[in-house]
This record gives structure tokens, C-alpha cells and sequence, in this order.
């Protein structure tokens, strides 16, 4: 039997908590457990964990006053595998479990649990002890895992239902570095146990070529011996997945406790696995491409595109599609984006644009061949955003071009996810988005934070004299709204502010003089443009 939710509040440490929300996935199976003290939303949005079936200890303590943050935290948390959150100090660190946070609760079927309210005797390490031992007993009863492991992997998500996840399962319940190949030794999939481990998938890989075992019907073992490290024993088992298609896995027994049968059940869970929920080898490599790729990933990159006679090299562009309208539910926002995703492969095909494009991080990535003075490049890339437009008329794109290589790419999408929700709210109106406004996102950003550590300098001060003026906010809105939405076009200022060009003219003359600056000429007038979006952003501007 399996170790759910629901069991571990039967446990000494539990029995006096209370299930707030989210009371469906109390029947999820609860592999290990974590604790989550300190909060930092833009990290954990950007982290590549997946931790599955863990139950989590918090009390929100950096967190405790912001709403939305605790939204977004286990909104996060869930996407990396974590079935249940434990609610510390409710009552003292945090005030209240506020309503808002039941009803996301409730939309994931994550159960949110408090322990007893007011009660600042209660640690951690009670339940964390109960728990593991929990665990550790039910593994113990369990010589076979299959059963175990498909009714976890049926508990996913469907989008987070892939090859990569489920090998890490498998590689965290069996505590060994695992690597998945093709017998023409080509890398399908690796996961090192422990993260800190040494080893690569070359490492694993190479002395069962240098012994000929790299083509093998049979399964081997050898003895590896890595940096620091005593010798160890490696594994490899060969098998199909479907007729004719021939694989191996490769393992690592990192703690001399790995067997051949535990092995085996590994390789029937894979075939189960493709089996059960249709997943193919190829289909699954090939969604592994956008990952690797942002992952910074250039040799699991080269071999995916060798296996599907991709030109990688081609590729200089990445076109990101965000939904802005998120008020859905996670899989139905899913949904959405899968959608866009076929939408725009069928539109870049019939185009015949060699391009990539699948859903990754709650964006629909697409990675294509582009260039910024080709006619014909521009009138594809209106095309296709004319008919995601269609399905999704509140939908923004991002566009990087000139892209070198796999480190570039990382780069850039690490300046999007940190920046682009800066950006829209200097730009609200925009619905494409390039390099430069995330640039001056983050310049903005960062001399706001600036600002704030060095209370006495004002960034703001070179608008002080529109600031004086008894119609200055008139006049700031205009300029705003001038310079971040119209691209400088007074004819369209008027139209966005319902007013007559005339007047956007007359406050346009007027703000000249106040200022003493020609606000048509760059870069003398950066450093008002600068403030104006710095204003923008700090919602002084409505």
C-alpha cells in the first residue's frame, strides 16, 4: 500500500493539524518531505526542480502579509511535484489562512494543512521524523515498486507526464544516477543521484563502450571508479520499448544497494510507461528539445537534433507567447498553450519555416530562422501572430533575434522571466515586446531598487517641475503615454487619450518649456524618458 496524504495525518505529529482546503488530492502518494522556510517567488518561478510527492513545512514567515505571493509560492510548489503544504504558526507568523489561498488550494487539489492554531511549542522536526519513518516502513514492505510508481505517475499532471520526470522518480526511489540511451549510444535521458554527484552521462557511459558492451543483448556490470570517489558498481540492462526499437538503461549503484531485479522493474516501468499513456522515445526526445535548450544543454541539443535532422545551426531566433490573461485554472491555461503550440506549428509549416515550438513554463516557446530585414520573414512572423491573435486577442510576444548559442538563449530567457512583467507595466498597451524593452525594464528596475536603499536621492527629480505644475498630471499622463504607448505619434496620443491632437500638441509645447528640454531629441531627453518609465512602473501614472 502506498503512503498518502491522507495516511500521514493519521501519524502522532498530525493528528491534531486540520485539512483547510484542497481535500482531492488527499489521496496523493507521499514520497519524502521538505521544509521551505525563506520565499523568493522569482526564484522558485524560475528553478528547474521537480521534487515528486513531497509534503512540505512552511510558515510563510517572508511572506506572511503578501496574498498573492502565497498564491503564486504554491502555485510554483505544485508544478514541482509537491502534494501537500503544512501550515506552521498560523495565528502568530501568519495571521490568517486568507481566503484567497483556499481557493487556489482548492483549484490545484493541493491540501493546505494547519497545525494547531497559536501554538508556538511546535517544530518541525516531529512530523518530518514521523513521516520519513512513514516512508522508510512502507518501502520496506515493498519489494516490487511498479504498482507504486505508475499510480504516482498517474497522479501527475498530464503536462508534467513526461520521459525526464519519470526516470527522476525512478532514479530518487532507487538512489542511483541513471542514463537512458539508444544502442548507437546516443543520450535519450540523464539524472544523477545525488545533484552534487561527479558523474555525467559520459562517465556512465564510456566503459561499457571501451568493453564492448555498447551494442550488448545482454546486460553487464562494471566496475567504475570516479574522482574522490571509491569504486562502484554500474549496470547495463538492454530492452525495447516497442518492437525493434532497441534501448538501454544505464545505472549507478551511488550506495551499494542496486540489484538487477530492482533494475528490471525499472525497465518494465518504462515499457509501461510508453505503453499506458502512448509515449514514444522519439516524441518524448523531441519535447526534450526546448528544455535543453534553455537549459543550456548544447550536447543533449546536438544529439536530439541529429536524431530528427534538425539544423540547430539555422535557429537564431526565440519567439515567446505569453496568454496575460491567466484568470483560468493551470491545466485549463495548459490547455491553451498546447493549443497555440499546434496552431503555430501547422501556420510555420504550411509556411515552410523550419521551426520548433512546444509549451514550456507556462509559455509557448518557438525557436525558428528569422531576420529583421527580410521582407518575407516579417510578413511570416505577422502571419503568425495574427492567427494566435485569432484564439488568444490578449496575448504578448517576445522576440529575440540574432541568437548565438545554447548560453545566449539561456541568458535571454532569464532576462524575459525576470523583467517582462516590468515591461508590461511600462508598456501596457504593447503586445510585442523585444530585447531593448526588457533592457530598459531592468534598468528602470534596478535604479527604482537603488532608489530605495539611498532614501535621500530622488529618481525622479528631473519631473519635479511638471510635478509643481497645477495641471502636471495631465501633463505626466501625456508624456507617458506619448513617449511608452504611441512611439511618439501625437496623432495616435489623442486618439488613446480621447483627445483632440491640438491639445496633445499645446501640452506637448508646454512641457518643452517647463522642462527645458526638446523631448523629440534623444539622448539629451533619456534621462526624462527614464523617469517616465520609472513612474510608469512605480503606478504613479494611471
Amino acid at each position: 500500500m502506498s503512503l498518502t496524504v491522507a495516511d500521514c495525518l493519521k501519524l502522532p505529529s498530525l493528528r491534531e493539524s486540520s485539512v483547510v482546503s484542497g481535500h482531492k488530492g488527499l489521496n496523493k502518494i507521499v514520497n519524502s518531505i521538505s521544509v521551505l522556510e525563506l520565499v523568493d517567488s522569482d526564484m522558485l518561478s524560475n528553478r528547474q526542480l521537480f521534487t515528486p510527492n513531497e509534503l512540505l513545512l512552511t510558515a510563510f514567515t517572508s511572506i506572511k502579509d503578501d496574498v498573492n505571493a502565497q498564491c503564486h509560492t504554491i502555485e510554483m510548489l505544485y508544478e514541482s511535484g509537491d502534494v501537500g503544504i503544512v501550515l506552521y504558526y498560523v495565528g502568530h507568523f501568519l495571521p490568517e489562512i486568507n481566503e484567497k489561498l483556499i481557493a487556489k488550494s482548492n483549484e490545484l487539489s493541493l491540501p493546505l494543512i494547519a497545525m494547531p492554531y497559536n501554538r508556538m511549542d511546535l517544530g518541525y522536526n516531529d512530523v518530518i521524523s514521523d513521516v520519513m519513518e512513514a516512508v522508510f516502513l512502507n518501502h520496506q514492505k515493498e519489494s516490487r515498486y511498479v504498482n507504486q510508481m505508475l499510480e504516482r505517475i498517474s497522479q501527475l499532471p498530464k503536462h508534467q507526464r513526461t520521459l525526464g520526470n519519470v526516470i527522476q522518480m525512478m532514479s530518487i526511489h532507487l538512489k542511483s544516477s541513471l542514463l537512458l540511451t539508444d544502442t548507437s549510444s546516443r543520450c535519450i535521458c540523464f539524472v544523477k543521484w545525488p545533484v552534487t554527484s561527479p558523474i555525467d552521462a559520459e562517465a556512465l557511459l564510456s566503459p561499457f563502450q571501451a568493453s564492448d558492451h555498447s551494442r550488448d543483448t545482454e546486460d553487464a556490470i562494471l566496475l567504475l571508479s570516479l574522482p574522490g570517489e571509491s569504486k562502484m558498481k554500474a549496470y547495463c540492462i538492454p530492452f525495447t520499448d516497442v518492437p525493434y526499437r532497441h534501448l538501454r538503461l544505464l545505472a549507478l549503484d551511488t550506495m551499494g544497494t542496486l540489484s538487477k531485479n530492482s533494475l528490471f522493474q525499472a525497465v518494465e516501468l518504462l515499457q509501461l510507461f510508453s505503453s499506458i499513456w502512448k509515449c514514444n522515445i522519439d516524441s518524448m526526445q523531441l519535447d526534450a528539445l526546448i528544455p535543453a535548450i534553455l537549459g543550456d544543454s548544447p550536447d543533449r541539443v546536438y544529439n536530439i537534433a541529429q536524431a530528427f535532422h534538425l539544423d540547430i545551426a539555422s535557429i537564431n531566433t526565440m519567439l515567446l507567447v505569453n496568454l496575460k490573461d491567466e484568470t483560468q485554472s493551470l491545466v485549463q491555461n495548459q490547455h491553451r498553450l498546447e493549443h497555440l503550440a499546434k496552431i503555430a506549428r501547422n501556420e510555420l509549416r504550411i509556411l515552410e519555416r523550419p521551426a520548433i515550438a512546444d509549451v514550456y513554463n507556462k509559455l509557448l516557446v518557438i525557436f525558428l530562422s528569422y531576420s529583421t530585414v527580410s521582407k518575407n520573414d516579417l510578413n511570416i512572423r505577422h502571419t503568425l501572430m495574427e492567427s494566435i491573435f485569432e484564439v488568444e486577442p490578449e496575448a504578448s510576444f517576445t522576440i529575440f533575434t540574432n541568437l548565438e548559442d545554447t548560453l545566449h538563449v539561456q541568458k535571454m530567457f532569464l532576462l524575459y522571466t525576470e523583467y517582462y512583467k516590468y515591461s508590461t507595466q511600462i508598456y501596457p498597451l504593447r503586445k510585442l515586446f523585444t530585447t531593448y524593452e526588457l533592457i530598459f525594464a531592468r534598468e528602470c528596475r534596478k535604479l527604482q531598487m537603488e532608489s530605495r536603499k539611498r532614501t535621500e536621492e530622488n529618481i525622479l527629480e528631473c519631473l519635479n517641475p511638471l510635478f509643481k505644475e497645477s495641471d502636471g498630471t495631465d501633463l505626466l499622463q501625456t508624456l507617458a503615454v506619448y513617449w511608452l504607448d504611441a512611439d511618439s505619434d501625437t496623432k495616435k496620443t489623442g486618439e488613446l487619450m480621447f483627445l483632440h491632437r491640438n491639445t496633445i500638441q499645446y501640452r506637448l509645447n508646454k512641457i518643452k518649456k517647463i522642462l527645458n528640454y526638446d523631448i523629440t531629441s534623444m539622448p539629451e531627453a533619456y534621462m526624462v524618458y527614464r523617469a517616465i518609465g520609472i513612474y510608469r512602473m512605480m503606478g504613479l501614472s494611471s
